[in-house]
């Protein structure tokens, strides 16, 4: 596995052996956007509460660039201008919400306390959701190519956001319930 050159095409196929139902991609792009936002939110909060730097969306976009150039070259770009959409909604959320929600002073570090809160909630809340969508197809050929470990867990956590719009957004065929 190489998280910097994947067959998107057939990682997309691996996903709908578990994720084939409407309800848990929707549930999961929901999950997906709260990491996100918890991400991009804890940097806003680190850089311009902690550092006083003035333009923390700027760190936010520098971190989001590299991202947004690994996937140009590893999704359809159909599905990159979609995940583009997405991030810019995200990290826009982020850059308005976070001046407001912002603890003062010392409290500062609670804000980044909540926003991992929120990160952990919103992975666990995707593990649950399994539970009630249940329906899953052989993975035995998947699992020789994409075994379970930390090279696998970073690869669907780069390629999880394009996988979901792809379902979502260009595949009403692979809709299930």
């Amino acid at each position: 596995m190489n998280i910097l050159n994947v067959n998107f095409e057939e990682l997309y196929q691996r996903h709908l052996c578990r994720h084939s139902q409407f309800g848990l991609n929707v549930g999961h792009l929901g999950s997906v956007f709260a990491v996100y936002f918890g991400l991009c939110a804890m940097v806003w909060e680190i850089s311009a509460r902690l550092f006083g730097y003035e333009h923390p969306e700027y760190i936010i976009i520098g971190l989001v660039s590299p991202y947004m150039l690994v996937l140009l070259f590893n999704v359809p770009l159909k599905v990159w201008l979609s995940t583009l959409a997405m991030v810019a909604v995200i990290v826009s959320s982020a850059v308005f919400l976070c001046p407001l929600i912002s603890f003062p002073g010392a409290a500062a570090n609670f804000t980044i306390v909540i926003y991992v809160v929120l990160i952990l909630a919103a992975h666990r809340y995707q593990n649950w959701a399994h539970q009630f969508y249940h329906k899953e197809k052989d993975m035995t050929e998947f699992n020789q190519k994409y075994q379970k470990g930390f090279v696998l867990f970073i690869l669907l956590a780069i390629y999880e956001l394009p996988i979901l719009l792809n379902y979502l957004v260009w595949n009403r065929s692979d809709w299930t319930s």
